[in-house]
């Protein structure tokens, strides 16, 4: 009998001791999904402290934790907007409030909140992130919150929500909404928006047959060719392709390829690839991008140079003509770079992107580069902005009369703002 009992105690000592072998690595193991699940719910809580908690929680963890992330991603469905935009902050702070993150509902309503703040600052960025949201650009949440934007009492405000109805008008599948949003403006009480509007209104083909008189003559000098420009010796060329200017060099590269015949241009690459002059060694590798001659003189350069910002140069010719990106190396990143030629970088991403390569210095939904118009019309950069422009784009002529360059660059950046969706991919090589 004795022994039957000890039987009995052994194999619950046994049963116990391996519930507790499994039961302790488990509940260690689960501890922090529990602690996660309670500081989420914590997020929610109607005691204070613990929802300070939550939210310092997932400040602190969600950048580096997805579920975490998606946790606080999970509570935004809250009802009170004091406790949403909480959330939000914590998300923010965490590296995380981003619309790739965030469902469309959550990131409608935070930019409902932010579109009734008094801050001019807040609606335009609002705006702004309107026009990124092209997939659901036929959403009546965001056609009404744009409206809500063009009649708020800030000109800045309502000008930024008229660029962002112009960029998002041409990838609508109903595209009434939009069109009556700008038609609407023309009564807008700030004359500078209205002529936005009249633009607006051209480039997404509305009618303007009751538009201003200026209208008319902005359509007219579009439609006129550029007059021809001069004729360049071979000589000049050589002169602007070895300048210490990069845009004057930029002018040359464009005036070669256009004047010169494909023999010329042979002798003249190779010239300047052989160069002991970085800046020749520079506009030799823009015109094999741009030509495509002499690619083996080129890697040959490139294998033994020595010079970092040469390197780069002759790697973004290379470029050019559809090589890929080294793993270090991005033309756009060559921009922040104080020592690169900024508007030979910008030439070559013309090259292979097109217009969408001029974004640095259009700045569509800012102001423009300060120095744009002086580099187009002092060192004649019209010529390369016009050889790399599209046909339905406005052409830069050539003016002293300072209303007259405005009102240019205004059409300019328009047509780009209304085309920047359709511009976005690469091209093939020119």
């Amino acid at each position: 009998m004795q022994s039957k009992r000890n039987r009995y105690t052994t194999r619950w000592l046994i049963l116990l001791l391996v519930t507790v072998v499994v039961a302790v690595p488990t509940a260690y193991m689960a501890a922090p999904h529990f602690r996660r699940w309670r500081h989420i719910h914590w997020l929610t809580s109607d005691d204070t402290q613990k929802r300070q908690q939550g939210l310092l929680y997932v400040s602190a963890l969600a950048e580096d934790d997805d579920g975490v992330m998606l946790g606080a991603v999970g509570r935004l469905g809250v009802t009170e907007d004091e406790n949403f935009q909480q959330i939000v902050w914590a998300l923010q702070s965490a590296g995380r409030w981003q619309r790739v993150f965030i469902p469309d509902d959550a990131w409608l309503r935070w930019n409902e909140l932010m579109a009734d703040e008094a801050d001019a600052e807040a609606g335009s960025l609002v705006a702004h992130r309107l026009a990124d949201m092209v997939d659901i650009v036929d959403d009546a949440r965001v056609i009404a919150l744009l409206n809500r934007l063009l009649k708020r009492s800030e000109a800045d405000v309502r000008y930024n929500a008229l660029c962002a109805v112009a960029e998002l008008a041409m990838s609508a599948d109903n595209r009434i909404p939009y069109e009556k949003m700008i038609a609407g403006m023309t009564g807008d009480v700030e004359p500078m928006i209205v002529r936005h509007v009249w633009l607006f209104s051209y480039y997404i083909g509305l009618p303007i047959d009751k538009g201003p008189a200026w209208l008319g003559e902005v359509v007219g000098s579009v439609e006129r060719p550029v007059d021809e420009d001069k004729t360049y010796t071979l000589e000049a060329m050589d002169a602007l392709l070895r300048s210490p200017d990069a845009a004057l060099r930029d002018v040359g590269c464009v005036l070669a390829v256009r004047d010169l015949d494909e023999k010329e241009l042979e002798v003249l690459i190779a010239d300047l690839l052989g160069d002991e002059w970085n800046e020749a060694v520079w506009s030799g590798a823009m015109l094999y991008g741009m030509t495509g001659l002499h690619g083996n003189l080129l890697t040959r350069r490139l294998a033994d140079e020595t010079d970092w910002l040469t390197d780069r140069m002759m790697r973004v010719g290379l470029w050019m003509r559809g090589a890929k990106r080294d793993g270090d190396y991005l033309p756009e990143l060559m921009l922040a770079y104080m020592h690169t030629p900024r508007t030979t970088v910008v030439m070559a991403l013309m090259h292979r992107q097109g217009p969408r390569g001029l974004e640095a210095f259009l700045n569509p939904r800012g102001e423009p580069a300060d120095e744009f118009v002086e580099l187009l019309e002092d060192y004649g950069w019209w010529r390369v902005l016009n050889y790399y422009l599209p046909e339905d784009a406005p052409r830069w002529h050539p003016t002293d009369d300072p209303d007259t360059r405005r009102l240019q660059l205004d059409m300019l950046r328009d047509w780009y703002l209304v085309n920047r969706r359709r511009l976005s991919t690469d091209r093939p090589a020119k």
